[in-house]
């Protein structure tokens, strides 16, 4: 008996390939609905430092955009979120990867620097925020919010937000064994 393969295009064009039984295609809209009246801060969840698992995770873009299982991996903490409204669902590590690597969409600037958004939210009425960038020429994180000294956010918030849910809509599906493929994805990485 063949098993029924889902092909699908990354957004840097290369065509991949996986089994439909390893695979959830998912509404792209919003994750949880509720209400939500303070702004928080994504916690990291896995058991490597974030600095140490986006500095692999960039040296070996290749890897992740050619392997269809860590190109659909989603982790919690790379999303967006709105008070009152709730949080997205978290973007493909492989369309974050791609959207830093072929785009300047989630690209914000700091004192001359470019970071590339990992996570972002706040309030649709005051465009009060809070954020996670990453450097990738210098592994760096940086924390931003509306207090950070010189920096003021450009546009609207929800603009922001909905770059995050552009790329759930491009790219739906989520790899069915998460924890597995993540694992495997930290061994291959020498993350374990």
């Amino acid at each position: 008996m063949m098993t029924k393969k889902l092909r699908f295009k990354a957004l840097n064009g290369l065509e991949l390939e996986i089994p439909s039984n390893e695979i959830l295609e998912l509404e792209p809209a919003i994750e949880t609905l509720g209400y939500v009246n303070e702004i928080k801060s994504k916690r990291w969840t896995l058991h490597v430092r974030l600095e140490n698992f986006l500095n692999q995770a960039v040296k070996n873009y290749d890897l992740i955009i050619s392997n269809p299982r860590y190109y659909l991996i989603r982790i919690d903490f790379f999303t967006s979120g709105l008070m009152y409204l709730g949080d997205l669902k978290s973007i493909t590590l492989g369309a974050l990867l791609d959207c830093w690597h072929l785009s300047d969409e989630l690209n914000i600037y700091y004192k001359n620097h470019q970071y590339s958004l990992c996570y972002i939210g706040g309030s649709p009425l005051t465009n009060k925020f809070n954020a996670l960038a990453y450097n990738v020429s210098d592994s760096t994180l940086l924390k931003l919010d509306t207090n950070l000294d010189n920096f003021k956010l450009l546009g609207k918030l929800v603009d922001w937000t909905d770059k995050f849910k552009k790329l759930n809509i491009q790219i739906p599906w989520e790899i069915t064994n998460q924890k597995l493929n993540i694992y495997k994805l930290c061994g291959d990485l020498g993350l374990n």
